[in-house]
């Protein structure tokens, strides 16, 4: 089974998020950069992707 495939714990998850965090909020890295880390870390890129835009949409107020 592939690293990235392998069903990830709620500390991992915490761990990517509070990653963005630190690189793209604290640090200013651009969001390439971002992604290219959390990928040569064995992350699914992809699912941080949509994660990151859903968790986006849905505390973005209608209006």
């Amino acid at each position: 089974m592939s690293p990235t495939s392998r069903k990830r714990s709620e500390a991992d998850w915490d761990a990517w998020k509070s990653t963005v965090r630190r690189l793209f909020l604290r640090e200013g890295l651009p969001v390439k950069s971002v992604l290219e880390h959390l990928h040569a870390n064995d992350f699914d890129v992809t699912y941080v992707l949509f994660s990151l835009i859903f968790s986006t949409a849905l505390l973005t107020p209608l209006v």
